[in-house]
C-alpha cells in the first residue's frame, strides 16, 4: 500500500510541477501556446494577439478567424506537420491592427496514447518589438550616415574654400591637399626615410647638409631648403614629438617630406598658422611657415588629426 501511495504522490507531484511550468510559460505574453485538433480547430490558446480572445478561437481554424493570404498559409504550414507527424520551425508575419507581427514559429505533432497524429502543438514567439527595435536602429544608422556625409560635404567646401583663399594670397606658393594628393604630389624617392626626434635634431640638420653638398649639386645654394627644413623638423619635434623625413627627386626639383602623427593645424587656426609670420599655438604646427615659404619654391601641406605632411619644394637649375 505504502508503494502504491508513493507512486500516486509522485504522478500528482509531476502533474502540479507539469501545470506550474505551463502557467510560468503562459505568463510571457509574447510566447503564445496553442493546441489544433486534425481539421486544424483550436482546442486552447494562450496568449493570442489582442484581436481575438481565446473564447473566440477555440473551435475554430485560423482562415475561419482571419481570410488573409499569410494566415492561410500557416494553415497550410499546420496540415503540413499534421499530414507529416514530423516537427517544424518557420519564421512567419502576419498583418494585425497594430501593424505587422512576426513570429518565431515551432510546430510540434500532437500524438495520442498509441502514437497517432491527433492534432499540432504549437509555440509562437512573438519578436516584433524585436524587429522593430532592429529597424529603428537601421533608420538610425542611416540617419547618421546621412549626417556624416552631409558633415564630410561641409569640411570639403571649407578645406575648399581654404584651399582657394590661401592660394590667391600666397600666389600659388603654399598649396592644401588631401593625403591623397600630396602622396601623389611626391616624386621618386632620393634618400632612406629617417627619424627625426627630441634631442636629434641637430642630427637630422647635419645629415640633410651632407646630403644637399653630395646628391643634389643642382642646388647652387641649399641653405634655403636647410633652414626651411629645419623649421619643419622644429616643428614635427616641438608638436608631434617627432617624426619622418626624406628627400625626393621630381622632374628638376628638389622635394624635402617632413611627416608627423601629432594633432594637426585645426581649421580655425589655419589660416593664422599658415599665413601669419611668427604665428603658434599650442596643439598646432603653427610657426615658421613664413621661412618655409620664404626659401622653398613652393610649399605643400595635408593635416589632419593623427597625419600632417609638409612638402618643401626648390628647383635647381
Amino acid at each position: 500500500m505504502g508503494g502504491k501511495k508513493s507512486a500516486t504522490t509522485e504522478v500528482e507531484n509531476a502533474i502540479r510541477d507539469s501545470e506550474e511550468r505551463f502557467r510560468l510559460a503562459t505568463q510571457f505574453p509574447a510566447l503564445v501556446l496553442a493546441e489544433v485538433d486534425r481539421d486544424l480547430r483550436y482546442v486552447w490558446i494562450r496568449n493570442p494577439h489582442p484581436d481575438f480572445h481565446p473564447e473566440q478561437a477555440v473551435g475554430k481554424r485560423d482562415d475561419e478567424l482571419d481570410p488573409s493570404p499569410e494566415v492561410r498559409q500557416l494553415v497550410a504550414i499546420k496540415r503540413e506537420v499534421l499530414e507529416s507527424g514530423r516537427p517544424m520551425h518557420r519564421e512567419w508575419s502576419v498583418v494585425r491592427s497594430d501593424g505587422r507581427h512576426f513570429y518565431d514559429f515551432h510546430l510540434q505533432p500532437r500524438l495520442d496514447s498509441e502514437g497517432r497524429v491527433v492534432g499540432v502543438l504549437t509555440a509562437a514567439l512573438d519578436q516584433t518589438e524585436q524587429r522593430r527595435a532592429e529597424e529603428r536602429l537601421r533608420q538610425e544608422l542611416r540617419e547618421n550616415e546621412r549626417l556624416t556625409q552631409d558633415l564630410r560635404a561641409k569640411d570639403m567646401a571649407i578645406r575648399r574654400a581654404y584651399v582657394d583663399v590661401i592660394d590667391a594670397v600666397t600666389g600659388g606658393k603654399l598649396v592644401l591637399m588631401t593625403p591623397e594628393e600630396i602622396g601623389r604630389a611626391l616624386g621618386e624617392p632620393a634618400t632612406e626615410e629617417r627619424e627625426v626626434a627630441p634631442g636629434r635634431l641637430d642630427d637630422a640638420i647635419t645629415w640633410l647638409q651632407e646630403e644637399m653638398r653630395h646628391d643634389f649639386a643642382e642646388i647652387e645654394d641649399p641653405t634655403g631648403l636647410i633652414d626651411a627644413a629645419g623649421e619643419a623638423l622644429n616643428n614635427a619635434v616641438k608638436h608631434a614629438g617627432g617624426g619622418t623625413y626624406q628627400l625626393y627627386r621630381k622632374d628638376h626639383a628638389v622635394q624635402f617630406r617632413m611627416t608627423d602623427h601629432g594633432p594637426g593645424i585645426d581649421f580655425s587656426n589655419l589660416p593664422r598658422a599658415t599665413l601669419q609670420i611668427g604665428y603658434s599655438s599650442v596643439g598646432t604646427l603653427g610657426l615658421g611657415f613664413d621661412m618655409m615659404m620664404k626659401y622653398a619654391d613652393r610649399v605643400l601641406l595635408s593635416t589632419r588629426p593623427g597625419n600632417t605632411t609638409v612638402i618643401l619644394e626648390v628647383t635647381g637649375s
